[in-house]
């Protein structure tokens, strides 16, 4: 048998930087054989160009809430949110009630996101 084409594709989670939301990254990468050519050698070419790809096209991970940076990282958005219900262009919300579940997960957090929603109330 002669191979005269080799195919990589590899997917990857990502997540979206304007809107925090999880997604899927997919890359694929296919390529022509000559005959003197190593097809593994072309093979493990092709898989380099596609890991490259992503590792330097894909954002970093957002902030964890896991981390105690996280969570500070979490509260000063909390913090600066100048609306309670406010939508983006891309019709997501950016405003302080996009934060009510990641403030759900640590009490510093939801202290912050309380405080803020009363300001923003009585304002």
């Amino acid at each position: 048998m002669t191979i005269t084409k080799i195919n990589y594709s590899e997917s990857r989670e990502t997540y979206n930087s304007e809107t925090g939301l999880k997604r899927w990254r997919k890359i694929g990468l296919e390529g022509e054989v000559a005959e003197t050519d190593d097809t593994q050698k072309a093979f493990e070419h092709a898989k380099t160009i596609v890991e490259n790809w992503h590792n330097s096209t894909s954002p970093p991970p957002p902030p964890s809430t896991d981390t105690s940076e996280g969570v500070e990282t979490l509260i000063r958005e909390i913090e600066a949110c100048t609306e309670i219900d406010q939508v983006n262009s891309f019709g997501v919300q950016v405003g302080l009630s996009a934060f009510r579940k990641k403030a759900d997960n640590d009490e510093r957090a939801m202290d912050a996101y309380r405080k803020k929603f009363n300001e923003l109330v009585n304002r």
